[in-house]
């Protein structure tokens, strides 16, 4: 139930705020919640709740030490800082994973923040957090407003349970009456949970870091010993967000700059780069320094550098010391992070190595012509202009009516056709599909059809209604039909080209591609699809395909009227992502028995997906001196004997690999630890497995076929299908080249980055509105 009072908080003045803060009060390094909550105390209570945690703690002395400091601080009690600003650990179980523990949290939590909210006299209070993990707390603080202040895609993090952050996430997304995101790409994401949601990207400390640029700062002895120029850069050394690789380029490249590294070494950094950079004579680090000393750092500095590695979690960041170096009017260089795009005439970006040693040999050369332009831009960025606009919009919020009535139920019950949940390709389509409604729309009731046998749960408003039928059969066309009358069904989408003959309402249907027509495994297939395709596209209202290319093949072979035909894109699941590529390689070796190096192509063994010119690519590349493997997965091999003989044939045995069939779960892992991913497939409608691999960060070389074009662009390697030597060559240029797999690497992230299940959804359920509108 939610406890909070009716009346709403209307300004930042003399409010009590509780503050879930995302780290703990005296960190080596302040982030938005210290900085935020020091100033808001002027005019504010505040209590600082120090750090919930996001991740497990391992056995390690750092997560030993930190949980001896936890219970040490939880141990002192409330803790003041100033008149109006208290600190306070609770006591909890970092196990988010784990339900009992995180119901167990919540009494917790409810119980000692309760108490201590009581104890200093807080009455309409906000709260206002910086993490997922307390999405239970909100409505049962008795609190007049909730705040979620989002800075990072906490899902992306390592270590974290990522499925049960993000679940966490989007509770509270759901809850929050106001989210403030950082960056352009978190603004974008939340959103589609909250719709207020507002993009406030992170400031700086300008009159502190402006003394850099005052001749009475002092510069710290060390750093005025270093020999110039100085590029220097200030901030955690965390390892993944710091792009290691990079620095070692930089130091390599010009042995007569010095690297100044100013910041503590962060958990989970990288210990072997973090060695190399430590054996270069010309790269020193300082590790973490005080505060009040950071002015005098950036004194000594030439350029200032932000390195970061380009990955699911930095693509949703914008660097706090971005503008922190622009107070100082220190020329920046910096990796070219989506979040920085409306800044970029004040830094320089770069995209590869090679481009951030040129842009910081430019950035030497700057005259200081740009140096009135980054203090302007930097005094328009402070914490108090940051708080001003946070002041606006509270009150704002507080004029408008925090309790709005509900919204009437819309008309419509949509039936779904789930039967085919567990097929590769349209099983993800319809999984993901039908969990994003259950989202959001949530008013309206959904049936889902199945087999009994697949017991599935899905939100309050879908309801599952068990159903027989094998597919592709006479029984499901006279079944489903009967099952749409019982149910009143207004709406039924097929997801898959089979619409039932005799539906007794308005129908949408989805068709993937038209495989079965361009490449049959039989004649009799081929004429059963044709038929039952050109049923469907006729007596659907309206029909869905996921690529332009589909599209025009509807309209060209089963003359379909385009208007009549929505373009909705698949997208990529959140599991897929970014992960530790040595626990990745560790998970295969241990699940598959495959160590070393290897190309991967996930895939099933139809003739159309183009896999015995696959190996015999891979026979080419074995030639060139490749050493690594081949693996193929997602077919049954003893299906596709031809593949095992031309794998004979070649004498590449052992070389090219069949696991087979591979669980959901252990994919991401797979790719993760793949060097390459190829996709030589003759025709697809889109083209999963290879947005599944860029979304993990894996460089891909793809035919150069229309759909796969589409969904892949510029950010993959196209290569003819049909020639075994272009195949060869593509792999080869991706292999041979660091810097241009680091490259399409990064490309493709950023690629990947753009299909949304929920977006999917969104234009999905704008299909159905309309059906039910209009016909």
């Amino acid at each position: 139930m939610d406890e909070r009072p009716q009346q709403g908080i209307e300004s930042l003045r003399d409010a009590d705020i509780l503050c879930i803060a995302s780290a703990n009060w005296d960190a080596a390094l302040w982030t938005n919640s210290q900085h935020l909550m020091s100033r808001l105390a002027r005019t504010n209570r505040v209590l600082f709740v120090e750090s919930l945690g996001l991740r497990r703690p391992s056995v390690r002395w750092r997560d030993v030490y930190r949980v001896a400091g936890r219970l040490w601080n939880w141990a002192r009690g409330e803790r003041p800082v100033s008149g109006n600003l208290t600190v306070y650990s609770p006591l909890l179980i970092p196990l988010y994973n784990l339900p009992w523990v995180r119901e167990l949290n919540f009494w917790l939590l409810r119980n000692s923040l309760s108490r201590v909210a009581r104890k200093r006299g807080f009455r309409r209070m906000i709260l206002w957090t910086f993490l997922p993990t307390s999405s239970d707390l909100v409505g049962h603080l008795g609190e007049s407003l909730s705040v979620y202040h989002c800075v990072d895609e906490y899902g992306a993090n390592p270590g974290v349970s990522a499925g049960v952050i993000q679940d966490m996430e989007r509770k509270l997304l759901g809850k929050a009456d106001l989210v403030f995101t950082t960056s352009p790409s978190l603004f974008e994401g939340k959103r589609r949970y909250n719709p207020n949601t507002h993009y406030l990207p992170n400031v700086a400390d300008a009159e502190h870091f402006r003394k850099a640029m005052i001749e009475e700062t002092p510069v710290p002895a060390e750093a005025a010993a270093l020999r110039r120029p100085v590029i220097g850069f200030v901030g955690a050394l965390s390892g993944y967000k710091i792009d290691f690789p990079l620095l070692l380029h930089l130091a390599d490249a010009r042995p007569d700059w010095t690297i100044a590294l100013v910041g503590p070494v962060w958990p989970g950094e990288r210990r072997r780069e973090l060695e190399e950079l430590r054996r270069r004579p010309n790269v020193r680090l300082f590790g973490a320094r005080p505060y009040a000393e950071l002015p005098g750092w950036i004194k000594a500095m030439d350029v200032c550098i932000i390195p970061f590695a380009i990955n699911e979690t930095t693509v949703n960041v914008f660097p706090m010391k971005f503008h922190e170096y622009m107070a100082t009017g220190k020329p920046i260089v910096m990796t070219d992070l989506p979040s920085v795009t409306e800044y970029r005439d004040y830094c320089r970006l770069a995209s590869s190595p090679e481009e951030f040693v040129r842009a910081v040999e430019a950035a030497l050369e700057d005259d200081g012509r740009g140096v009135e332009e980054r203090l302007r831009v930097a005094r328009r960025n402070t914490w108090e202009t940051r708080i001003e606009r946070i002041e606006e919009i509270v009150e704002a919020y507080g004029r408008s009516d925090p309790f709005p009535p509900k919204r009437a139920v819309p008309r419509g019950r949509i039936g779904i056709d789930a039967r085919k949940i567990h097929d590769y390709g349209i099983g993800t389509y319809i999984r993901n599909l039908v969990w994003e409604l259950s989202r959001l729309d949530r008013e309206r009731e959904y049936v889902v059809f199945s087999y009994p046998e697949e017991n599935l749960s899905w939100g309050e408003n879908i309801r599952t209604e068990p159903d027989r039928s094998p597919k592709y059969s006479i029984r499901e066309h006279i079944s489903l039909s009967r099952k749409m009358r019982r149910h009143r069904i207004d709406l039924f989408h097929s997801p898959h080209y089979v619409l039932p003959l005799f539906h007794p309402c308005s129908a949408v249907v989805t068709v993937h591609d038209l495989i079965h027509i361009f490449h049959p495994p039989s004649r009799a297939a081929a004429a059963y699809a044709r038929a039952m395709m050109t049923a469907a596209v006729r007596s659907a209202s309206r029909v869905i395909t996921v690529s332009e290319a589909s599209r025009d093949d509807l309209v060209r072979r089963l003359r379909v009227d385009e208007k009549k035909v929505k373009v909705i894109y698949n997208a990529v699941e959140d599991r897929f992502h970014p992960i530790d590529g040595e626990a990745a390689r560790e998970e295969v070796a241990r699940r598959i028995g495959v160590e070393g190096e290897y190309v991967l192509c996930v895939s099933n063994f139809l003739p159309h997906k183009n896999l015995n010119r696959l190996i015999r690519a891979f026979g080419l590349l074995r030639k060139e001196g490749y050493e690594g493997r081949l693996v193929l997965a997602g077919g049954d091999p003893e299906r596709a004997p031809d593949l095992i003989r031309e794998t004979e044939r070649l004498g590449l045995e052992g070389e090219v690999l069949f696991p087979g069939f591979l669980p959901a779960d252990f994919l991401p892992s797979l790719y993760n630890a793949a060097r390459l991913f190829v996709f030589p497939s003759l025709y697809e409608g889109f083209g999963l497995p290879p947005l599944e691999a860029m979304a993990c960060g894996v460089p891909v070389v793809v035919s150069a076929t229309r759909a796969i074009e589409e969904v892949v662009a510029d950010a993959g390697v196209r290569v003819d299908p049909e020639s075994e030597r272009e195949i060869a060559d593509g792999m080869l240029r991706l292999l041979g080249d660091d810097d241009l797999h680091r490259r399409y690497a990064a490309a493709a992230l950023r690629r990947a980055g753009r299909y949304s299940w929920r977006r999917t959804a969104e234009l999905t359920l704008d299909v159905y509105r309309e059906v039910l509108s209009h016909g």
